[in-house]
């Protein structure tokens, strides 16, 4: 069976047949030695540390925003509980309007 190209890689398949495996073995050994030759096996350099984002100091002002916005949130939060908690028994009302105004 003749390799194929597929397309637009540059890649050759070639099926796993058992008259074509010394041809795929060789293949392989090929492609090892060339891998080698090119520094393959070599190990990834560890990254100095010259190289690393520097670390961003926050001042006192972003950290005062910061808490001024989470106490915000938080007060939000509580009235809208607070108000969901005293619409809770008026709530039958509502439904029983939806009921007779849907038919």
């Amino acid at each position: 069976m003749q390799p194929r190209l597929t397309r637009g890689l540059g890649v050759e398949r070639v099926p796993v047949l058992p008259e074509n495996r010394e041809y795929l073995k060789a293949l392989r050994r090929a492609e090892l030695v060339a891998w080698k030759s090119a520094g393959g096996n070599r190990k990834p350099a560890a990254i100095p540390d010259n190289r690393r984002l520097p670390i961003r100091e926050q001042n006192r002002t972003e950290s005062r925003v910061y808490a001024l916005l989470f106490v915000l949130c938080s007060l939000t939060l509580v009235s809208q509980l607070g108000a969901l908690w005293h619409s809770a028994p008026r709530w039958h009302g509502f439904t029983e309007l939806v009921r007779v105004l849907l038919g």
